[in-house]
């Protein structure tokens, strides 16, 4: 059980993101289909928080569920501990879905972690835990 590479992590949030942005382009479909003469800075801004809330309710359930894992990240095989590697609290949960949902988090979070070639990012320390592989 060593700590998850920085691919796997990356794979992870990709493929949790995946739904999101179905949600984002299906919503701003229907309402340049339906309601043309709808603002487009407001058109976006609806299919971008409807996109939010998607990914927040889509990574956070499974994730508070299994104490550790999102549905991207049992794909990879890897989960979120605490530092004595027992399961994550729902509050810390919520705290990366919240978090990583915005892309600039993302992309601050990739940047340190590469920067300082750290296994733990920002995010991780906030919530005092760490992305480890799990065997099955």
């Amino acid at each position: 059980m060593g700590s998850a590479s920085f691919d796997k992590r990356v794979y992870a949030w990709l493929l949790d993101e995946i739904p999101s942005v179905v949600v984002a382009i299906v919503i701003s479909i229907v309402i340049f289909r339906y309601a043309p003469s709808f603002s487009w800075f407001f058109a976006f801004f609806l299919a971008f928080l409807a996109a939010y809330i998607v990914y927040f309710l889509y990574v956070f359930i499974p994730t508070a569920v299994s104490h550790g894992a999102s549905l991207g990240m049992k794909m990879q095989r890897i989960k979120a501990v605490r530092g004595d590697l027992t399961p994550i609290s729902t509050k810390d949960a919520a705290i990366k879905a919240l978090l990583s949902g915005l892309i600039p988090v993302v992309i601050v979070n990739a940047v340190f972690m590469l920067y300082t070639h750290t296994e733990r990012s920002p995010i991780d320390r906030l919530t005092n835990s760490l992305v480890i592989k799990v065997r099955h």
